[in-house]
């Protein structure tokens, strides 16, 4: 019953679609029971009614015409319930990707996933080359929070010039050639960044919440992480070159927290010191106050002890503290 139900829903629903095809169809259908009813009863039509057999084939004609355009409306309510049915599994497919726990993303996406992520997050964990984007956008966004900001930034040891001109080299390569600086392949650019991605987390932690740590690495990846509490992201040199997208309950996002949370060992510490109260704002920094902030940082090397973060390739003599300055709080440089 339910199913003649649903026939003649159907047809009635046709019939509004297309009332010029219903009424073909109905008046094939009756010319067919007329036809059928003269010819098979001792009941006569009319003199002025066409013969049986001609009324007959009129209104099989009639009836074969409603009959295809009712599997054409069929067919067409078909195909539009398929794409609806297409639509809605491409959604949903794409819903999934959306939500996977690890997945590639395109170039243009990395950026405002990083942003929505800086938005939300609870702290900050970077490992890279020399944290251009930290400096810039992460340490100022998180300085204005009052809750506390733990933040974990792992970066090349810039008192090893063989390291700095490796990975000066490496950078300049990968670069696209339109995103690549005057002095790309420069190690004392390299350096002049590293120095001011510290002195950035240096000036900033000591006049906000910010609790930062900072590790010095005696190697490079070609792989940059910039984590949040919710996901991360690694990326590479090249900008137009995809990223990894993976979220806090992936194994990929657990296995690099627990990386960063044990990087200490094995690798040099950075210890600010100094009275940080005394410590101008960034807004106030000068080079003579840049060379003192990072004059005053010691680096903790397990059994080796204390040595002064200027030293070695950083020698304050060495070193130009104006475009330090100028990198670490006048934007990208």
């Amino acid at each position: 019953m339910s199913e003649e139900k649903g026939f003649w829903r159907e047809t009635a629903s046709l019939a509004k679609k297309d009332p010029a095809g219903a009424i073909t169809g109905l008046a094939g259908l009756i010319g067919v029971v007329v036809a059928l009813v003269d010819l098979f009863t001792p009941f006569e039509l009319p003199k002025d009614l066409p013969d049986e057999v001609f009324l007959f084939t009129v209104s099989t004609v009639l009836l074969s015409l409603y009959t295809a355009s009712r599997l054409r409306r069929v067919r067409e309510v078909e195909e539009r319930r398929r794409d609806e049915r297409h639509g809605l599994l491409l959604n949903q497919l794409e819903q999934l990707v959306q939500e996977a726990e690890l997945r590639q993303v395109v170039s243009a996406e990395i950026n405002p996933l990083l942003v929505a992520e800086l938005s939300n997050t609870t702290g900050w964990w970077f490992r890279g080359g020399s944290g251009r984007w930290f400096r810039d956008q992460v340490l100022p966004t998180l300085a204005n929070r009052l809750e506390p900001q733990p933040v974990c930034v792992q970066i090349l040891d810039p008192r090893d010039e063989h390291l700095c001109d490796r990975y000066s080299s490496y950078r300049s390569r990968q670069r696209d050639p339109a995103d690549r600086r005057e002095d790309e392949s420069n190690p004392r650019e390299i350096q002049a960044d590293l120095l001011a991605c510290i002195l950035s987390a240096c000036v900033h932690a000591a006049r906000s919440r910010i609790t930062a740590e900072i590790v010095l690495l005696r190697n490079y990846s070609p792989l940059r992480i910039d984590m949040g509490s919710s996901m991360l992201l690694a990326t590479v040199a090249s900008q137009a070159a995809p990223a990894l997208m993976a979220r806090r309950d992936s194994f990929f996002y657990k296995s690099i927290k627990d990386e960063f949370e044990n990087a200490a060992h094995g690798h040099a510490v950075l210890k600010p010191s100094g009275d940080h109260r005394k410590i101008p704002g960034p807004d106030a920094m000068t080079a003579e106050w840049a060379r003192r902030v990072l004059e005053d940082c010691r680096v903790m090397n397990g059994e080796e002890g204390q040595t002064s973060l200027l030293s070695g390739f950083a020698k304050a003599e060495d070193l130009d503290f104006e475009t330090i300055n100028r990198k670490a709080f006048g934007g990208r440089a």
